[in-house]
């Protein structure tokens, strides 16, 4: 008997990856040249951004419905009518929609709280999204925990506090704050994702339909935000300029942000930042919503663990280096067993993984017997072309 196996491994694993090594690139340049990209120094502009980008997911949605219309006149529609009408219904599609727009607002202020902060919020709290994530499902979905589990998200909460202690080492009494608002902005994170999950699930929602009207929200948003701030200065008396990012124009007076200042530095360079961003951020969100599709919330962290290795290692020392990567590499072990993609056979560990249920209830995997020719459109149908 083997001890270690591979659990629930298919096709779609190619999305966390994916949308890992996209985060993995925003961040790089986020942090890694923030004197090079004037729009680090914008917040209102980088939440425009973003929103922009995630806004082209009109694109795929305007291509399935033209799909869908075409298979349904040639009547080769696989879904039953009884579904058909449920996902009409009046109560389900509120409900969807209510579901997307909080989905909208919590990812809006996820990514302005971050984008605002002169400081850069490069501690590890990120990794207790296991906890929140948790509780939020087990809210919605009453869905139990199993032993391997427990196991596993044990470790990783330990694993999260040792890290954490390495930071807080380093960390000013007034930077404190700055760790209560990074658990915050994780626990809102959280929300959204298992919303987005529970709407994709159940409200006929697609991961086009989120992360378009999730970049509209935020695009619309942070366009009146960026007027705003253009056009009023702040007080001379400000107290917070060291704490936010803040533009200031040759007269002296300072701004939240500032269109015209961002244009007035504007180059090759620039536009190049803003583009790779835009498409990093977007994609980065868009594959978060493919992976929890098709697995479970937990699953987008695989995702969260390749943006935030840690891009500052010649502040650390050789211990603190090696103490972070022996802490790292079990974080991510003990992720691959809570998500079941690594099985433990012994103790009873493996007992309850999803593959074994399935396998004790006789249940068929028929994604191994879908047609190549089959696509998925906005509203979660399968077709056939």
């Amino acid at each position: 008997m083997r001890y270690i196996s591979f659990g629930e491994c298919n096709k779609y694993l190619f999305y966390p990856l994916i949308g890992g090594i996209f985060n993995f690139i925003f961040n790089a340049i986020l942090y890694l040249i923030p004197e090079k990209a004037e729009i680090n120094k914008h917040p209102f502009v980088l939440g425009m951004n973003a929103g922009l980008g995630m806004s082209l997911a009109i694109i795929p949605i305007l291509y399935t419905h033209y799909k869908f219309s075409k298979i349904h006149k040639t009547e080769n529609l696989k879904a039953t009518k009884a579904l058909e009408n449920k996902r009409n219904n009046f109560k389900i599609k509120l409900e969807k929609y209510l579901i997307i727009i909080l989905c909208a607002f919590l990812d809006f202020t996820q990514k302005i709280l971050i984008f605002v902060f002169s400081k850069n919020l490069t501690n590890n709290v990120w990794i207790f999204n296991i906890i929140f994530l948790n509780i939020f499902t087990s809210m919605l979905y009453k869905n139990p925990l199993y032993k391997h589990q427990y196991i596993s998200s044990g470790i990783m909460i330990l694993g999260g506090i040792g890290l954490n202690i390495i930071n807080l080492y380093y960390l000013k009494s007034n930077e404190v704050s700055l760790l209560l608002l990074s658990i915050f902005i994780e626990i809102i994170y959280s929300l959204a994702i298992v919303l987005a999950k529970f709407g994709m699930d159940y409200r006929f929602c697609s991961p086009f339909e989120i992360t378009f009207y999730e970049g509209i929200f935020a695009l619309i948003i942070n366009i009146i935000f960026l007027l705003i701030s253009t056009y009023i200065p702040l007080k001379k008396n400000f107290k917070y300029t060291q704490l936010l990012k803040i533009s200031e124009d040759g007269n002296g007076k300072k701004y939240l942000d500032n269109i015209i200042l961002y244009f007035k530095d504007i180059d090759f360079k620039e536009v190049l930042f803003f583009i790779v961003v835009m498409a990093s951020r977007a994609l980065f969100n868009l594959f978060s919503h493919f992976t929890i599709k098709h697995f479970t919330s937990s699953h987008v962290i695989l995702l969260l663990i390749m943006g935030e290795i840690s891009l500052e290692w010649g502040e650390k020392s050789t211990l603190d280096i090696v103490s972070y990567s022996i802490i790292f590499i079990i974080e991510f072990l003990m992720l691959l067993i809570f998500c079941e993609i690594i099985e433990l056979n012994f103790w009873g560990l493996s007992d309850n993984t999803r593959k074994n249920i399935k396998k004790r209830a006789g249940e068929v995997d028929f994604e191994e017997f879908e047609s190549n020719e089959s696509m998925e459109i906005d509203d979660g149908l399968e077709l056939t072309s």
